[in-house]
């Protein structure tokens, strides 16, 4: 096994570049794909549950996200990232909503 690594040590260096390349690539069109689902969630659940439900809304949201991103997505996007692309959303249609409303 040690020869084995010492005979093929660039080989094996490079494989393992590329597998960080695929899944940092993965994880930035996942997150990207992700922030774009969640943005229509955030709304739809908002005109759902109304004020005051924020727990109800993130659940249902979290589910619903979940539910719709592929299997690797799910493994590569940890619960603080899509707890953080949800508030951001949230941020979002706030913002959105008081520009209406001037």
């Amino acid at each position: 096994m040690i020869e084995f690594i010492k005979t093929y040590y660039v080989e094996i260096i490079a494989a393992a570049l590329f597998i960080g390349a695929v899944v940092l690539m993965s994880y930035k069109g996942y997150k990207n794909q992700a922030k774009a689902i969640v943005l229509s969630l955030v709304a739809a659940a908002e005109r759902k549950w109304g004020g005051g439900t924020g727990d109800i809304k993130y659940s249902e949201v979290a589910s619903a996200l979940y539910g719709k991103l592929p299997s690797f997505a799910k493994i590569v996007l940890n619960k603080a990232t899509i707890s953080k692309i949800i508030e951001d959303a949230v941020s979002k249609l706030k913002e959105h909503l008081s520009d209406e409303t001037k």
